[in-house]
């Protein structure tokens, strides 16, 4: 299970509740926050990074969204958030299964 993305306060909330065990869940992206939290911090992948901040370049992302067996699309609940993200079109286009 895979969510590429940025852990922002909601997010991170939301899958700190959930019990992952037995679950192969990789986070990738900004996920400064949630390397605090106890329960998300095995499932942060750091990759390359530049002054803590997980790069994460196009070539990578559709290869990694092709690999996972499920994405996950988590949107974003706070005001600030008005649109289908990006990531919803990347998914379709890729054909891939994702649960929004």
């Amino acid at each position: 299970m895979l969510f590429l993305g940025t852990g922002f306060k909601e997010r991170i909330r939301l899958m700190a509740q959930v019990d992952w065990t037995g679950v192969d869940l990789r986070l990738r992206g900004h996920w400064r926050k949630g390397r605090q939290n106890r329960a998300l911090r095995p499932y942060i992948d750091p990759g390359p990074n530049d002054n803590g901040i997980t790069i994460v370049h196009n070539s990578y992302t559709a290869r990694a969204y092709r690999a996972a067996r499920i994405n996950l699309n988590l949107y974003r609940r706070d005001g600030e958030a008005e649109s289908m993200s990006p990531r919803a079109w990347e998914l379709a286009a890729l054909g891939v299964f994702a649960l929004h």
